[in-house]
């Protein structure tokens, strides 16, 4: 069980060995890390559940990439600023989107990711006013 303060964390990414990575790195936070290999698995999880934060990789399958945020965005809007996005690609929110927490471009170091984790989860959606 965590503790309070310290609670889920979305680990979307598509690569099962990247996901298990990310996973462990978010144990280490005292978090516990939620698994999504997809684009739909990770909105379902984001509708039905309450994260402190998330990391997704821009590249998900069963999706083109880069429709994973506006879809957040339209269903569980509140949690953007707690989204650390990870890509290859040179990409930026659309400006009609609310600002991610971060955007970090592969290969980053794992110290840069703990950060923007820590950074983006210091306030949870529910304390941000979430009534889900």
């Amino acid at each position: 069980m965590s503790s309070p303060g310290h609670g889920d964390v979305l680990v979307a990414d598509g690569d099962p060995a990247i996901r298990s990575l990310l996973s462990v790195l978010v144990k280490r936070m005292s978090r516990r890390a939620v698994p999504a290999p997809d684009c739909a698995t990770a909105l379902q999880l984001l509708e039905t559940h309450e994260f402190d934060g998330a990391v997704i990789d821009l590249r998900l399958p069963s999706d083109d990439g880069t429709e994973v945020l506006p879809a957040l965005a339209a269903r569980v809007p509140e949690m953007l600023p707690h989204v650390v996005v990870i890509t290859t690609a040179k990409w930026r929110p659309d400006g009609d989107l609310k600002p991610v927490a971060a955007v970090l471009r592969k290969p980053f170091a794992l110290d840069e990711l703990t950060e923007a984790l820590e950074s983006c989860c210091r306030e949870t959606p529910s304390s941000a006013g979430d009534s889900r």
